[in-house]
């Protein structure tokens, strides 16, 4: 049985950050090209301008002192065009390394994101004490279960647990040892259950179980076995006290107890309620 959903990271965070990075590089590219032919053109106009003023004063062409031909354009210091395109090579490979680092934030930040969705998704469905469903997310598990079951003509069990003397547990070894029953409780019910079944904490001591394609026959076994194990499951408490538990099970099916979701909940609560009354550490089906 599984409760928690440990997703991994999902492909769309690896999609998305890498077309991220790759919309980085392209715009990194082209803003560097575009420099780069802006530089050029300055240095064309700047000659240009350079050849006519001397024109005008009638000096032949190329006799501009060095000074200002160093000041013709952007990095013409740098000399040769192989110096000038390593220059502009490195600093597009430092913009590469920079959209790198910064991209591989942006991955992790989404990451982290859906950490915390998956985070906040857990807790609002599960019972923080015992990690099972709680009582909404099992209502729509049942909903789904129920309506699958009517589609494809399948059976569906439903099992209420509920721990006998409870009350006197929590007044007698206080509230912290109740908690600890209940968590013992519940690696208990982990163990007895198939992996295709649902576990939820329906209220204070109660637990609801549905059992997919399960007959009422099967139901009746499993709930028959699970309240074996509660009773020879002794639960030990911090002070090296050992405490007995039993359990009453009120067992429903579809289509037999019900037809919809109210009414197996019903049918479940009235047996539960039957169970107790008959003296309880018992299994009731209820038609």
């Amino acid at each position: 049985m599984t409760q928690r959903n440990n997703h991994p990271r999902k492909p769309w965070i690896n999609r998305l950050a890498r077309n991220n990075a790759l919309l980085l590089v392209i715009v990194w590219t082209l803003l560097l090209g575009l420099f780069l032919q802006w530089n050029l053109n300055q240095a064309r106009l700047q000659d240009e301008h350079a050849r006519l003023q001397q024109c005008e004063a009638g000096q032949p062409w190329g006799s501009q002192s060095s000074a200002e031909s160093a000041e013709a354009a952007p990095f013409s210091g740098l000399g040769t065009p192989w110096n000038l395109s390593l220059a502009y090579t490195t600093v597009w490979l430092a913009g590469l390394l920079v959209i790198g680092f910064f991209g591989s934030q942006i991955k992790n930040n989404y990451a982290e994101i859906e950490h915390y969705q998956l985070e906040l998704e857990h807790l609002a469905t599960h019972d923080p004490l015992t990690d099972f469903f709680n009582r909404n997310q099992m209502t729509a598990l049942l909903e789904v279960e129920i309506a699958r079951a009517r589609r494809y003509r399948h059976n569906l069990g439903l099992l209420l647990l509920d721990i006998d003397h409870f009350k006197h547990i929590n007044d007698q070894y206080g509230h912290q040892s109740g908690d600890i029953v209940l968590v013992t409780l519940a690696e208990t019910l982990k163990k007895s259950v198939r992996t295709i079944d649902y576990v939820a904490r329906y209220g204070g001591e109660e637990f609801l179980i549905i059992m997919p394609e399960t007959r009422v026959e099967m139901a009746l076994v499993s709930a028959e076995r699970i309240r074996a194990t509660v009773e020879e499951s002794p639960v030990l408490l911090p002070d090296g006290k050992e405490l007995h538990l039993t359990c009453s099970i009120g067992v429903s099916a579809y289509p037999t107890s019900g037809k919809d979701m109210d009414e197996l909940l019903n049918a479940a609560d009235k047996a539960l309620y039957s169970a107790k009354n008959l003296g309880r550490n018992r299994v009731v089906y209820c038609r």
